[in-house]
């Protein structure tokens, strides 16, 4: 069996969470039209890499309406992505490795 792995490497404007995730959708898509069965994101891709996002407002994984349209894109490809943020986890905040796969509730790796 072979699986073809993209991986991306480009910058996330840091706190535009909306943004960044729309922009990962893209790159889903992108990836897809190249063949591959999964996308791989940098480190803190969708809160931006900026230490003063950390402070701010986090996503949280209790209301994944901010995910949904990195998702809608993993469902229209049938892609697995691997995307890395920063979040709230109520009594700490993360770094966490997010699995977004289709026909799945996206789930810490």
């Amino acid at each position: 069996m072979t699986v073809r792995i993209a991986t991306v490497q480009a910058e996330a404007t840091p706190g535009a969470i909306a943004q960044n995730v729309a922009r990962a959708a893209l790159f889903v898509t992108e990836s897809a039209a190249a063949d591959a069965d999964l996308v791989l994101f940098p480190e803190a891709f969708l809160t931006g890499y900026d230490e003063t996002t950390f402070t701010g407002a986090l996503p949280s994984l209790a209301d994944l309406a901010w995910l949904a349209p990195l998702q809608d894109a993993v469902e229209q490809t049938g892609l697995i992505a691997v995307v890395n943020t920063a979040l709230d986890q109520g009594d700490r905040r993360t770094l966490t490795d997010l699995v977004l796969a289709p026909d799945a509730i996206p789930r810490p790796a």
